[in-house]
């Protein structure tokens, strides 16, 4: 699933390839994709880009607004002259580097000729055509974004201490904290040295501060790195060595997710006792 870095690596490949393209066409392949009238958005200048979380808002010269969702296999994919462009989910299969292919949903043509691609193998992806007076309204079920001024240590130390809840559990909560996924969940636990099944509320203010550091430092890396090239500490690691100990990374299922850990250097600390 793409996560906060991968989507904000599209906002900033969008500010620089797609800002001030008027839209002419939009070719809507699958319905459930698109939620909304696009009479609403033809003709319109793009006119600025915002992030919150998961979500992508592409702001248009009117009233109305892109909002987008990548969910499990989004994939926004730009056409021009020059190359094609493929961000958010990768595309491993020769099959789907083709354009349009199977898995588009819907295709915008600009004033240029020039055409984005939003595919999503799943279908659990979408793009909602919104006034911009209801993007508040809309998101106001998500907590802080990891980079805004909003996700501080005071903040976050309230909410790992006020809940009993899994340590993984809770920073995939996106009403807690918007931006967060698999991979960089297990990676900043794994650099905290905090087990994923620890109770929130049982980890100490060294290791808070700890995991709160090392959650900004591994968005920030990935997002300088273009997502795409950030280098997994232990997420999708099984069977592999640790990297500080040399202990073999296990995967174990938790609520429904992968967690992956090395089990020497992220102890699960007996219920008496906090992590030390």
């Amino acid at each position: 699933m793409p996560e906060l870095p991968e989507v904000e690596t599209v906002r900033l490949f969008f500010q620089q390839h797609l800002l001030h393209k008027k839209i002419i066409k939009i070719k809507i392949l699958t319905p459930k994709s698109f939620i909304g009238s696009k009479k609403l958005i033809i003709n319109q200048k793009i006119t600025s880009f915002s992030r919150h979380g998961k979500q992508l808002s592409i702001n248009l010269f009117n009233h109305y607004l892109l909002l987008i969702h990548l969910k499990m296999t989004g994939q926004l994919a730009y056409q021009s002259n020059q190359q094609d462009s493929f961000l958010g989910h990768p595309t491993p299969q020769p099959k789907y580097k083709k354009l349009p292919n199977s898995s588009t949903r819907v295709i915008f043509t600009f004033s240029n000729q020039s055409k984005l691609f939003f595919n999503d193998q799943r279908k659990f992806g979408w793009i909602k055509v919104i006034k911009k007076s209801q993007i508040k309204q809309l998101q106001s079920n998500l907590g802080p974004d990891i980079l805004s001024s909003d996700f501080s240590y005071p903040y976050f130390k309230k909410i790992l201490q006020s809940s009993s809840r899994a340590i993984k559990n809770l920073l995939h909560d996106q009403s807690k904290l918007a931006g967060l996924g698999n991979i960089y969940v297990n990676d900043s636990l794994f650099l905290s040295k905090i087990h994923p099944l620890t109770p929130a509320n049982k980890i100490n203010l060294n290791k808070t501060k700890l995991l709160y550091n090392n959650i900004k430092k591994i968005i920030k890396q990935a997002i300088k790195k273009d997502a795409k090239q950030y280098r997994f500490r232990v997420y999708q690691k099984t069977g592999q060595t640790c990297p500080v100990c040399g202990t073999v990374i296990v995967r174990q299922k938790i609520s429904g997710r992968s967690a992956f850990y090395c089990p020497s250097c992220q102890k699960l600390p007996k219920k008496k006792n906090n992590i030390q």
